[in-house]
């Protein structure tokens, strides 16, 4: 049996895969806060809503829709700008 496994990623590379997604990342150093603190998969619960295939779940691209979601703001994890 063959266990597929994924190497975890840094918050760098995360921060870095986001923003190749679309996502505008206003304060990076509250932005690793958010990732560290409550983590990137659970963030993207927020941020679905905002990607361009929503409200498709199959076949995702997890593209954002640009100039639309940032995350790293100082008073808030995500902000909207619709």
């Amino acid at each position: 049996m063959t266990i597929d496994t994924k190497k975890a990623t840094t918050i760098d590379e995360q921060i870095a895969l986001l923003k190749s997604r679309g996502m505008v990342i206003d304060d990076v150093k509250k932005a690793k806060e958010n990732l560290f603190d409550i983590g990137y998969f659970r963030l993207g619960f927020y941020w679905f809503p905002f990607e361009a295939t929503y409200p498709r779940k199959n076949n995702r691209t997890h593209q954002s829709l640009r100039g639309q979601i940032s995350i790293g703001q100082s008073n808030s994890i995500i902000s909207t700008s619709i």
